[in-house]
């Protein structure tokens, strides 16, 4: 349906064209397919797929509480019929509004229960439990779904080939646990050099709320080694002074045996700050590019994103290429949501059509992003992690530049 469709585009391109009108056109459909009380009918009456296209509606209209209601209200125990292909769509929506909205115990169970009622990726949704308990610090519950990913991923192999999700899963396996050898000399409990983590981003962070992002951001600022670009946040005090010591000792020999002409033993400590790969500080300065954008922080947020980019020359040909041309299309994404957001501020204080989607702005920044885009396309390819999810987002952004341009009557050479 149409309202599935674009509950997509509002969620992966990033920037929907004509928002405005299709949110409230759709806001019109949710006001009269459920009352107030959620009373909504059953599935046999509005079709299966009514209350995960309303519940992606709500989320993608900025009343995530609204979305888990009427997702919820889908799966009550009292509901008068069972449509397990619903029962999954349901449960999968509700898991990804509860992981934006940081209620992590709630996602960790919803992810895993996603691996009784659905065949896709059992990996990812382990994956992604894992990183809600390690965000909660229940770090042997995490260690645990971690070590169990593999094995899920080796039961659901499509011709014998990984989904591009699972080969992403691996690599960040393969590094967490090599960074955890190289700073202990041990795999042991390699969960705690987990320094940052990455969820699926754009399922997530591109509609939270200002509250959820800024809650992120002190998290990320609090992870050591301090950001250095100019922010209005100030950092979590429990993150401000994370690390990570190893401590070495040079000998054997306790003080009650040694002879006085002996040297004490010394112990040498090695403090280093959680994040030391470029890997990791490129992908926080995504997230706090992201973030900073949600919370309508426009500068800081480009700043953040140019330096996600700037990072990925730094990152090897092992680790996570991706980030580069994510970082280019949120800071199109960016630049198209600040041209929008000035048209309706123009509306807002004009009262008159004349008065909003000025031609002279939008030549600029329709321009900008496509070029933006184009580089983005430039750092994709199939050795990259996740290319052809980036190369989604990318054309559905493009379709949409190109409705602009039609709903402003710019030609394409502009």
């Amino acid at each position: 349906s149409l309202m599935t469709y674009y509950g997509v585009v509002l969620l992966i391109s990033g920037y929907q064209a004509d928002e405005k009108s299709i949110l409230k056109q759709y806001k019109a459909i949710v006001d009269n397919t459920c009352s107030l009380s959620l009373d909504c009918h059953n599935y046999q009456i509005r079709g299966f797929d009514s209350y995960p296209s309303t519940g992606k509606i709500l989320r993608m209209s900025g009343d995530p509480e609204g979305a888990m209601a009427t997702l919820q209200a889908g799966l009550a125990p009292d509901r008068t019929s069972v449509f397990l292909q619903a029962d999954a769509l349901l449960a999968f929506e509700l898991a990804w509004v509860f992981l934006a909205q940081r209620r992590y115990v709630d996602a960790a169970k919803t992810f895993l229960h996603m691996t009784e009622i659905n065949t896709w990726s059992h990996a990812t949704y382990y994956f992604i439990a894992a990183g809600c308990h390690w965000s909660l610090g229940n770090l042997d519950q995490a260690q645990q779904l971690l070590e169990a990913t593999p094995a899920q991923i080796d039961k659901r192999k499509i011709g014998n080939k990984d989904l591009p999700t699972e080969v992403f899963i691996k690599k960040k396996l393969a590094f967490w646990k090599a960074k955890h050898v190289r700073r202990t000399g041990s795999e042991k409990s390699w969960v705690e050099s987990i320094s940052i983590k990455m969820a699926i981003f754009w399922n997530t962070h591109g509609r939270i709320t200002s509250v959820v992002a800024q809650a992120h951001i002190g998290e990320l600022l609090g992870i050591s080694p301090p950001v250095t670009l100019p922010t209005y946040f100030t950092p979590a005090s429990s993150l401000a002074t994370t690390t990570i010591t190893t401590t070495t000792t040079t000998t054997t020999t306790t003080a009650a045996t040694m002879s006085p002409d002996e040297p004490a033993p010394t112990d040498t400590t090695i403090t280093r700050a959680p994040l030391d790969t470029p890997d990791e500080l490129a992908l926080r300065a995504l997230l706090l590019g992201i973030m900073h954008r949600a919370v309508g922080h426009p500068a800081e947020a480009r700043g953040f994103l140019r330096d996600a980019h700037a990072r990925h020359a730094k990152i090897p040909s092992t680790g996570s290429t991706w980030i580069g041309g994510v970082a280019l299309f949120e800071l199109a994404v960016l630049e198209l949501r600040e041209a929008q957001r000035s048209d309706y501020e123009d509306e807002a204080e004009a009262e008159a059509e004349k008065d909003t989607n000025s031609p002279s702005r939008w030549v600029k920044v329709l321009k900008e992003a496509g070029s933006l885009l184009d580089s983005a396309v430039n750092l994709s390819g199939s050795e990259v992690d996740l290319s052809s999810r980036l190369e989604s987002r990318i054309a559905m952004l493009r379709d949409e530049i190109g409705l602009k341009r039609e709903l402003l009557g710019i030609g394409a050479g502009r």
